[in-house]
């Protein structure tokens, strides 16, 4: 009892925590690693297709974890949390207000970093990706995920669209890459032209059955590990 309530005063006193830290062990505690379908029923709980293949890939490899740990949440979404094994403890680095160019921790501190949808905002990405590595402890992990086609979007500013390599380039310095992927043809870049407010719908829902096509990426992602 005096080892939870020092930890549950320890959460308190830390700002950068999440607030539902508990509610979102609560929920791990309640799914199967392997159910993917539990969290995001796949297609049809997903609001935006223009993610679906990101977010599929990255749910199916942060499932497979067995291993808990501490995670630091850059993107300001919690989404991927309740993903992670249960005992899992996670501070949030909510972008723009946390400058993840210069991050204030030490180093070795963190298992997972999860940089999602927020590269293509930051003026230095590969500063971000360098402090990501710094924060890391040894043999823990960055999951990093960005568009490599998208219309403009301010947060608060748009600099960069990245192909699939470039995160290989930003990894460098990581000791492996354990997932790298894309997802993108001609047929969803046409539509998301002519319909650039869409997310979802019938069209969204077939065109994300289509086959990813090497010359048009839309998606890109890589897991690497320091």
């Amino acid at each position: 009892n005096n080892n939870l309530n020092n930890n549950n005063n320890n959460l308190n006193n830390n700002n950068n925590n999440l607030n539902n830290n508990e509610e979102i062990n609560e929920i791990n505690s309640n799914i199967p690693f392997h159910n993917v379908d539990v969290i995001f029923n796949r297609k049809y709980s997903i609001q935006k297709f223009t993610r679906w293949h990101t977010e599929q890939a990255l749910t199916d490899w942060i499932l497979s974890l067995t291993q808990s740990g501490e995670v630091l949440e850059i993107s300001g979404e919690s989404k991927f949390l309740p993903l992670f094994p249960y005992g899992s403890k996670f501070t949030s680095a909510k972008f723009p207000e946390v400058d993840c160019q210069y991050l204030p921790y030490a180093n070795n501190t963190f298992d997972y970093i999860v940089i999602n949808q927020v590269l293509e905002h930051v003026m230095r990405p590969w500063l971000c990706v360098n402090h990501a590595h710094r924060v890391l402890k040894r043999g823990g992990y960055a999951i990093i995920a960005s568009p490599s086609f998208y219309h403009y979007h301010a947060f608060p500013e748009d600099y960069w669209r990245f192909m699939p390599a470039a995160y290989k380039v930003f990894c460098s310095e990581f000791s492996e890459i354990v997932l790298h992927g894309f997802w993108g043809n001609k047929e969803w870049i046409r539509f998301v032209l002519d319909n650039p407010d869409v997310r979802d719908g019938e069209e969204m829902l077939r065109l994300v059955d289509l086959p990813a096509e090497q010359l048009w990426p839309v998606q890109s992602w890589i897991v690497c590990r320091k």
